[in-house]
């Protein structure tokens, strides 16, 4: 009886670790949120977006050149 226990104790950690392995390799290939990006508004539609990511037109941010030209 003490044999198998060992077993199913030693089965029990090898599941463990290798589920654990699991979750940490997903976790590490999410992809990391930026940090410090300003966020800006459009004007046309009131989506907040990434200040790099919008179209500057003096003096008003868009999310798309449409928005742009309805102004």
């Amino acid at each position: 009886m003490g044999i198998r226990l060992f077993f199913l104790m030693l089965a029990l950690l090898l599941v463990y670790l290798i589920v654990r392995h699991f979750l940490r390799q997903s976790s590490a290939q999410r992809p990391i949120a930026k940090k410090g990006v300003d966020m800006v508004q459009c004007v046309h539609c009131g989506v907040h977006l990434p200040k790099p990511e919008a179209i500057f037109d003096e003096p008003n941010f868009y999310c798309s050149e449409e928005h742009r030209r309805l102004g």
